[in-house]
Formats: C-alpha cells, sequence, structure tokens
C-alpha cells in the first residue's frame, strides 16, 4: 500500500469534507427551514429544558417531549386565537373587497392631492391585490406547511435530548481552541436568545398592543393590521410607526378626531415605549453588537434569504461579531507575548 505525504492526505480529507459537506447540504436543503426553525427554538428555550430535565429526574426524552409540549401551547395558543381572527378578516375583506376600498375612500385628502388627480380609489385596490396574492402564496400550501411543522417539532424533540452531544461534536471539530470554541458557542446562544427571541418576542407584543389599540379606537380589521404591525416592528425603533401613523391619520381624515387623539395617546404610552426603551435595551444589553448591524443584519437577511432572512441575518451577524473579536483576542494575546 502505498504512503502518501501527510500534506497530500490532508489536502486529499479537505476535499473529501467539501464534497460531502456540499452532498449533506443537497440532501438537507428542502428542510433547512425545519432544522433551523427547530435549531433557533432550542436555543431559546433550552433553560426551560433544563428545569424539566431536573424535575424528571434527568429522563432526557422525557423532559425533551414535556419541554415541546409546553412550547406547543404557549405558542400554539396565542398564535392559533391571533391567525383565527387575522383569517376571519382577511376572509371578510377577500369576500367584499369594496367595503376596503371604501374605507380607503373615506379619506377627505388635502386640496392639492385633488388638484394632482390622484385616483386614491385605484392605488389602494392594487395594494390590497397584491398584499392578498401574496399572503395567499405564503399559505397555498397547507400539506407542506404540516409536513414542515411536524419536521420542525421532531427535530426540536431531538435537539434538547441530544444537543449537547451534537454541540461538543461540533466543537471538537472546528479548528478552534477550547477558549475559542466555548466562547463561540456561548455568543451564538446568547445572541439567539437576545436577538432572535427579543426581536420576535418584542414585535408580537406591539402588533398584538397595536391589534387592541386599533379595536378601541375603531380602525377597520384591527387583528390583519395587528399582524401587519409585528411584521413591520420587525424592524426596531420606528417600525411599529409604518402601521400606526397611517392609521392614525386615517381616523383624523375620516372625521373621527376623538379616536384618532385617542390611538396616538395609545401609541405613544404603550407600543412606542416597547419600540423605543424595552426592545432595544432587552435586545443589546445582552450582546455586543451596535442595535444598527442588528438593522441591516434583519433587513438584509430577508432581502437575500427571504421570509427565514430575520433568523438568518442575525446569526450570520453573530457568527461574525464573535470570529472578529477572536481575532482581536488573538492579537492583543500576541502582542503581550512580545512584549
Amino acid at each position: 500500500m502505498p504512503i502518501y505525504d501527510a500534506r497530500v492526505r490532508s489536502i486529499f480529507l479537505g476535499v473529501l469534507l467539501g464534497v460531502a459537506t456540499l452532498l449533506v447540504f443537497l440532501v438537507l436543503r428542502p428542510y433547512l427551514s425545519s432544522l433551523l426553525l427547530a435549531f433557533v427554538l432550542a436555543v431559546i428555550f433550552r433553560p426551560m429544558f433544563m428545569k424539566v430535565l431536573r424535575q424528571t429526574g434527568h429522563r432526557d426524552m422525557l423532559a425533551a417531549l414535556l419541554t415541546t409540549l409546553l412550547i406547543i401551547v404557549i405558542l400554539l395558543v396565542p398564535v392559533a386565537i391571533f391567525a383565527t381572527l387575522v383569517f376571519r378578516e382577511i376572509g371578510s375583506v377577500v369576500a367584499s373587497p369594496d367595503q376596503f376600498i371604501l374605507n380607503i375612500s373615506k379619506i377627505h385628502l388635502p386640496q392639492i392631492f385633488l388638484r394632482a388627480n390622484i385616483d386614491v380609489k385605484t392605488y389602494a385596490q392594487n395594494l390590497f391585490n397584491g398584499f392578498i396574492n401574496d399572503f395567499g402564496a405564503i399559505f397555498q400550501n397547507v400539506t407542506k406547511f404540516f409536513v414542515y411543522s411536524v419536521l420542525t417539532l421532531v427535530s426540536l424533540v431531538y435537539l434538547f435530548k441530544d444537543g449537547h452531544k451534537i454541540r461538543r461534536s461540533i466543537l471538537n471539530a472546528l479548528p478552534f481552541t477550547k477558549t475559542q470554541a466555548e466562547k463561540l458557542s456561548e455568543d451564538m446562544a446568547i445572541g439567539i436568545r437576545a436577538v432572535i427571541g427579543g426581536y420576535l418576542l418584542v414585535a408580537m407584543i406591539q402588533g398584538a398592543v397595536s391589534g387592541i389599540g386599533f379595536w378601541i379606537f375603531g380602525v377597520p380589521n384591527p387583528a390583519l393590521w395587528g399582524f401587519v404591525t409585528v411584521l413591520a416592528a420587525l424592524v426596531p425603533t420606528f417600525g411599529t410607526s409604518l402601521v400606526n401613523v397611517p392609521a392614525i391619520a386615517f381616523l383624523f381624515v375620516t372625521k373621527h378626531t376623538g379616536q384618532g387623539i385617542g390611538l396616538i395617546i395609545w401609541w405613544l404610552g404603550a407600543v412606542s415605549i416597547i419600540d423605543n426603551f424595552v426592545g432595544p435595551k432587552f435586545i443589546s444589553g445582552r450582546v455586543r453588537i451596535h442595535i444598527l448591524l442588528l438593522i441591516f443584519s434583519i433587513i438584509g437577511g430577508l432581502q437575500v434569504f427571504g421570509a427565514l432572512g430575520f433568523l438568518i441575518g442575525p446569526l450570520v451577524m453573530i457568527f461574525f461579531w464573535s470570529i472578529l473579536e477572536m481575532f482581536q483576542d488573538r492579537d492583543t494575546e500576541r502582542e503581550l507575548n512580545e512584549a
């Protein structure tokens, strides 16, 4: 049997590893969204799993199943109620789109817009049709959504059960020192809980609070616009204003001045406090990444990776920042050794 140089063997193994990694990626590519979502949920709810594990006498499979069931109850019940309201309102809008347009046509535009001959009804109809088409495309394949949900839950159970083993195997395979590997793991875990968990939690709270305000002060389809606020709130600081300001303007131009003032007070007193104080402190206070970079990572992630970009973008930024700090620590250690 021929004896090859160690460098040749290393290059050959590297090439094989690259080919194998590519093949694994191609095999898992259709289900990467389920794996990624399960991974994020496993990291966010890891403290809950550890508490359940202690309560169950360290029976890991039982603890994993119970934790997954708790997550289903915690997330599914409020989301199901909210989704029911949203779909009901979407159904009513689809069944009678003229009512949606009628609400828009009630707006009394200033004379400058009237002189410019702007057809508000046409623009609103086009905007409405585009939203309905995009929204319908997301939920057109119920079977696929069900399969992905099942795969996510199954993956979540095994990530809870064997996550520490998978983590140790990955860290041991990386060409890092033990300190660097632990730092990378800790940064990713803290980042996921603070950035992703924080953003989602804050966005859902803002959407719920905004929806309640829309309902109280008479904005049409409050649950639907609350859902839109959840999406807009992923852009921190000013995201909720993209929905609340037009809603306030709608109330004023439709001659509901008192309700418009009430919604302003509600927005400034509840939604904006969450948006400008709770959100940034909850997120940036636990990670060493500037909030501006997090904003661009979410926006850029959505543009590059689609719907899951709000997860992938921050993950990439957290990974980059952790690696960058490793290089800084390496240079500092080298300077100290030379001194």
